[in-house]
């Protein structure tokens, strides 16, 4: 599969590695993903739930990054989360 060409850059810069795709990864984060949005979406209105909402929406994108990650056979290193973000 095709992959951008700023992955095959970062895995020759050692952030990244390549892997073997997994199609039930890719799900098994998305179904996360989707978990986290339905626990963000719980408290909605109340401010109380603030943090708790951003934290588990910033957690639910992480795995969508993931997911994309695993679908071009890539998967982050030492990097961090911030690299793999953007």
């Amino acid at each position: 599969m095709d992959r951008p060409k700023e992955y095959d850059n970062l895995i020759k810069a050692g952030a990244f590695a390549e892997i073997t795709p997994e199609p039930a990864a890719v799900q098994a984060r998305i179904l996360r993903a989707k978990g986290y949005l339905e626990y963000a979406q719980y408290g909605a209105d109340n401010a109380q739930f603030n943090l708790q909402r951003y934290m588990s929406l910033y957690d639910g994108f992480f795995e969508l990054v993931q997911a994309v990650l695993e679908h071009y056979g890539v998967r982050q290193k030492d990097s961090g989360r911030k690299l793999a973000i953007q």
